[in-house]
């Protein structure tokens, strides 16, 4: 599992919007689930007052993570109407294509040290 590349997205929401958000998270999650074999897991988390998200998601590679942001761009591309992104870690090797794309993000890249997966 070692080409495995583990993301995290936080956002802030637009007071009002929380609702909104929901429903765009949970179409994401529904375009992963049956659209997107390489996501292995995707996971959306709500602060408990509703002004932020945070978004943990598993790829099997870089080839699926940009098959999810192909779909994103194409789905869910109003997210950034109602959230900022405040925050992106990407875990893992990634290629070239996923640092261009996150670049604009300021996305924090970490490489793999150490440690095991069952």
């Amino acid at each position: 599992m070692t080409d495995t590349i583990f993301v995290v997205v936080e956002t802030a929401i637009a007071d009002g919007k929380a609702e909104e958000m929901k429903k765009i998270c949970d179409t994401a999650v529904e375009i992963a689930q049956s659209k997107e074999i390489g996501t292995l897991s995707f996971n959306q988390y709500f602060k408990s007052d509703n002004t932020a998200s945070v978004s943990l998601e598993l790829y099997e590679n870089s080839d699926a993570l940009m098959t999810h942001m192909d779909n994103a761009a194409r789905d869910i591309h109003h997210v950034g109407e109602i959230a900022t992104v405040t925050r992106i870690d990407i875990f893992g090797e990634v290629d070239d294509r996923v640092k261009a794309f996150f670049q604009p993000y300021k996305a924090n890249f970490h490489t793999r040290y150490s440690g095991f997966t069952r």
